[in-house]
């Protein structure tokens, strides 16, 4: 009878340590993948950021060449008008 009942408490323990080690994993488990979302959405703000900033510096350039082609026409205009006041 002893015996029995040893083997029914080794029984029960083995049965309580399998749930509890479940229940660890099922925890670990969604701690990990919350993390990853969160990541994830980490990531995508900074996709976000830097499309964001590459847009701004691209419209920037093509800002930046219309000037200096302006400035270009201006500074040959002005030769050509200091050329024909030298003539």
């Amino acid at each position: 009878m002893q015996r029995r009942l040893e083997q029914y408490e080794m029984t029960q323990r083995l049965d309580d340590n399998e749930k509890t080690g479940k229940a660890d994993i099922s925890e670990l488990y969604q701690k990990m993948k919350r993390e990853a979302e969160m990541r994830e959405a980490e990531m995508d703000e900074m996709a976000g950021v830097i499309k964001a900033d590459r847009n701004f510096f691209e419209e920037k350039l093509v800002r930046e060449r219309q000037a200096f082609r302006w400035d270009h026409r201006d500074l040959f205009h002005d030769i050509r008008v200091l050329h024909t006041v030298a003539i």
